[in-house]
């Protein structure tokens, strides 16, 4: 499979692969396939398994149903493919603030600049903003809790 992949590599697409298993060894597969290959490409575990990956890398952030689909739809966003590999930077948030919440990046602080004016663009932002379902604490919650600041 990594052979036939490969072949894709020089090509401008982007490739979703959704994982139907639990199996740990398939995802370790796909991951590493994801890692060694320069292929634009998401390996996406289910809904349950991937909101358990971004609350351990990105807590702020509540992986939802809406968000999940946008992913194995292919959105070519690449925030959303490092929400569960990595702790988003300040910056990465403010990106993907513009994407879930709407607006461009400019209509939030520069958390570089000044974080808690960043958070504060955000909770306003948040709060016109319908809640939406934690797969992972079984419970409503809005998209982003900008009161859990990323971790650098």
């Amino acid at each position: 499979m990594a052979r036939a992949l490969k072949q894709l590599e020089h090509l401008p697409v982007w490739t979703v692969i959704r994982l139907c298993t639990d199996e740990d060894d398939v995802g370790d597969y796909w991951s590493g396939i994801d890692d060694n290959i320069e292929l634009q490409m998401d390996v996406l575990d289910d809904l349950a398994g991937e909101a358990k990956e971004v609350k351990m890398y990105n807590p702020c952030v509540t992986y939802c149903e809406q968000l999940h689909r946008l992913r194995e739809n292919g959105a070519r966003i690449k925030v959303f493919d490092f929400l569960d590999e990595k702790r988003l930077f300040p910056a990465e948030l403010r990106t993907l603030m513009s994407v879930v919440i709407g607006g461009n990046e400019n209509d939030y602080t520069h958390p570089d600049v000044d974080f808690d004016a960043f958070v504060q663009d955000c909770s306003t932002a948040i709060q016109r903003t319908k809640m939406v379902y934690d797969p992972f604490r079984k419970q409503l919650k809005h998209i982003i809790d900008p009161k859990v600041p990323p971790s650098l």
